[in-house]
């Protein structure tokens, strides 16, 4: 499980109104949440984050797993693990434990231990480094949210699809 402590956004809703055409303020809370959802999406789907944000996420390294993969990349730091007993649910700072941490795209933790962490850290593409299809799926995503507001089963892959699979980042 991984939980967003902060958060940021790819475009403004300005942006996103001028690129629906949408000149009155009557869905503006309506298109918030559109832009909210996109970029949640997005982020899910690509695994990187926009800006730099702190995360929490919760892994658990069983017996056989050498390595630790987090959610949300590029890694920036971490900031924090800690080991969560499974039996009383007690917290212990075991950042020193960790054997060696990789950064950047497909950011993985080497530990010494197999149990449940919580760990806190940092990720993000600052936004000189956003790939631009980013962007444009955005506008897309919420442009045919905008549009079809019902749920549209059977729908193929889109341009938003299309323009995310650029830039995911892909686990092997």
């Amino acid at each position: 499980m991984i939980k967003k402590l902060t958060a940021k956004t790819l475009v403004s809703r300005s942006e996103v109104k001028e690129h629906l055409r949408v000149e009155h303020i009557l869905e503006d809370s309506l298109i918030d949440g559109y832009i909210e959802a996109a970029m949640n999406y997005i982020e899910d789907y690509t695994s990187l984050a926009y800006g730099v944000q702190s995360f929490e996420e919760y892994v658990t390294a069983d017996k056989n797993d050498k390595e630790v993969f987090l959610a949300m990349n590029p890694v920036n730091s971490i900031t924090e693990v800690l080991e969560i007993d499974e039996v009383d649910g007690t917290q212990t700072d075991v950042t020193s434990d960790i054997v060696s941490i990789t950064t950047g795209l497909g950011t993985r933790l080497k530990t010494k231990l197999r149990k449940s962490y919580k760990i806190t850290y940092s990720a993000g593409v600052i936004e000189s480094e956003l790939p631009k299809q980013m962007k444009q799926a955005l506008l897309l995503i919420v442009a045919e949210m905008y549009e079809n507001r019902e749920d549209r089963p059977n729908v193929k892959v889109n341009a938003s699809q299309r323009l995310l699979n650029q830039v995911a980042v892909r686990r092997i």
